[in-house]
């Protein structure tokens, strides 16, 4: 930063300082941003095109700034960037790593005291004590940080907009912030259950027995590896199909009616069958149902 721009921002007078005006315009934008980030996950993006386009829509609502988003390793407890389309890759490097504490940014201190942080002044504010020299290189005036917080309203993270003129937060900003933060924490709630689907749904194929899925219509929606190697089947001669198609008519209508009545009682049966795989060849087996029933939010 040239010593003409660290004047420019350092010899604002207190009274300069006033809140950033607030538009119905600047409302309606913040309504369109939920609805377009909302839609986002609806549509399953990816989750770092997502919080991409979160950046970049709330630095349309405040010009001359950037927005970033840091998350914390909870092995180590340092802060990382991991989403800020505006600031330099230069930018990224310099934060990573960053501790947590009481002289660490906006950033640091919103996850350190778990509490919003607007400073108004990173060259004179205490809280940017161990990051002066970063507000100087990048010009970087105020800095207004938001806590993410998990389910348990433990700080995890920060949303930010850092801005190259010094000035406080409107009421209108702050929720803006309040919201990106809101939004982010709903992002990584969707990456952590993406994680452990793709985790099950790998344990499952790779599972040594055979494992059927059916919807609440009793249709086939997923078999595993070893239940195409037992019945010799291909996904798309299953998917969508009734689990009848494996049916050897051997079965009584009485062993069908017990089943399902334990089906009925218990949600579980278990017991032996014979069913036949796709060349009609008899495989006798011990087979076990579960009826489990999806949460509801």
């Amino acid at each position: 930063m040239s010593k003409q721009q660290q004047s420019s921002c350092k010899n604002l007078e207190l009274e300069d300082l006033t809140e950033v005006p607030i538009t119905q315009e600047q409302y309606n934008q913040i309504i369109n941003m939920q609805e377009d980030i909302l839609g986002m996950i609806a549509d399953g993006e990816e989750s770092t095109m997502i919080l991409d386009t979160l950046c970049l829509l709330a630095e349309k609502l405040l010009s001359n700034a950037v927005a970033s988003i840091m998350l914390r390793d909870p092995a180590i407890g340092t802060l990382s960037v991991i989403a800020a389309p505006s600031i330099p890759e230069v930018g990224h490097r310099a934060l990573a790593g960053l501790h947590p504490g009481e002289h660490a940014g906006s950033c640091g201190n919103a996850v350190f005291r778990n509490e919003p942080q607007y400073v108004v002044n990173t060259f004179e504010d205490p809280r940017w004590e161990d990051l002066r020299k970063l507000a100087y290189d990048f010009n970087l005036c105020s800095c207004w940080s938001m806590p993410i917080r998990d389910q348990n309203s433990k700080a995890i993270g920060s949303f930010a907009l850092s801005s190259f003129e010094h000035r406080s937060p409107s009421g209108f900003h702050k929720k803006l912030l309040e919201i990106g933060a809101k939004i982010v924490s709903i992002v990584l709630k969707n990456i952590q259950k993406d994680q452990t689907i793709k985790l099950f749904s790998l344990a499952s194929q790779n599972a040594s027995e055979g494992m059927m899925i059916t919807d609440e219509n009793n249709k086939i929606i997923e078999v595993n590896q070893a239940f195409r190697n037992i019945y010799k089947y291909e996904n798309k001669d299953l998917i969508g199909q009734d689990p009848k198609v494996l049916a050897s008519k051997k079965q009584s209508k009485e062993f069908y009616k017990t089943m399902w009545d334990s089906l009925d009682r218990t949600s579980k049966w278990a017991g032996e069958i014979i069913n036949v795989n796709a060349y009609g060849e008899e495989i006798v087996q011990w087979l076990s149902i579960s009826i489990l029933e999806a949460p509801h939010n």
